[in-house]
This record gives C-alpha cells, sequence and structure tokens, in this order.
C-alpha cells in the first residue's frame, strides 16, 4: 500500500468513526426521548387504558404490545451499536452496522404504529384516551426525528 493510499484509508476509517459515534449518540437522544414519552404516558394512565375494541370503550390508543417491543429492540440496538463503536478491534462486527439497519427497521416501524394512533387520538375522542392527548407534540416530534436521523447515520456507515 503507498503512503497516499493508506492516508486516504485512514481519513476513511476516522470519518466512519466519527459518524458511527454521532449514530451512537443519537441513538441515545432517542431513547431518551421515548423513555419520557412513555413514562408521561404511563403516569397519565396509558397502561391502563383498553387494548381492545371489546371493552366497549372506543377504539384502543397506543397498545402495550407494540410500546414493549418497540422500547426493547431500541434499547438492545442500542447496547449493541455501543458495543461496536467502543471496541477497539472491529474484527467480527463487520455484520452490526446491517443488523442495527434491520433492529431499527422494526422499531421505527412500531413507532409509525403508535404515531399513527396518537394522532387519531389527538383529533378523535373516539380513539385512545387522554394519555395520548396529553403527550407533548415538541416531544413526540423530536422523538420522530432523532429517530430518523438514527436511522439515516446507521444506513450512512453501511457504504461508507
Amino acid at each position: 500500500m503507498t503512503p497516499a493510499t493508506e492516508a486516504c484509508a485512514g481519513a476513511r476509517r476516522g470519518r466512519r468513526r466519527a459518524v458511527d459515534i454521532v449514530a451512537l449518540v443519537a441513538w441515545i437522544v432517542t431513547v431518551l426521548g421515548g423513555m419520557t414519552l412513555a413514562a408521561l404516558w404511563g403516569r397519565r394512565g396509558g397502561a391502563t387504558q383498553p387494548q381492545d375494541e371489546s371493552e366497549g370503550r372506543g377504539k384502543p390508543g397506543i397498545a402495550i404490545p407494540v410500546l414493549v417491543p418497540h422500547a426493547l429492540l431500541a434499547i438492545a440496538g442500542l447496547v449493541i451499536w455501543a458495543v461496536y463503536v467502543t471496541r477497539d478491534d472491529s474484527r467480527g462486527m463487520s455484520y452490526t452496522p446491517g443488523f442495527a439497519v434491520g433492529v431499527l427497521a422494526i422499531v421505527i416501524a412500531l413507532g409509525l404504529v403508535m404515531f399513527r394512533r396518537w394522532s387519531l387520538a389527538r383529533r378523535d375522542r373516539d380513539v385512545g384516551g387522554e394519555a395520548e392527548r396529553r403527550l407533548p407534540v415538541a416531544l413526540v416530534t423530536l422523538h420522530g426525528l432523532a429517530a430518523a436521523t438514527t436511522f439515516a447515520l446507521v444506513v450512512v456507515t453501511l457504504f461508507d
């Protein structure tokens, strides 16, 4: 390898490492925002609301069977990404960015289901309950934007 080629490869590794770290920070911000939303939703009675229409009180809002896997996969993916980023020797972990994209795609799909229920509850009193209607719009928006940013950054690491 020539010195110029070696310098170029070193610069590419440095850029990739920077993107990996920024993705980690974005993922942490996203998880913290999600934890805050889940805590607000739970504190306002979200977990005690009807989970299906059979209880006769309108359509359900955010469902626990959607919220729990959304949160657990997001946290598990964050831990795996943190290990990937903080390891000095990344041998044997080359699959991680691809795996992370897959995990994030599932997390985002579940998040979009919850976002749909939340947005319906804000417009229609027959959907969801006060727990959904009282979630702060700004926090929901920032959580979604942070998730999109995280996903985009992790996708970038696939191609760098």
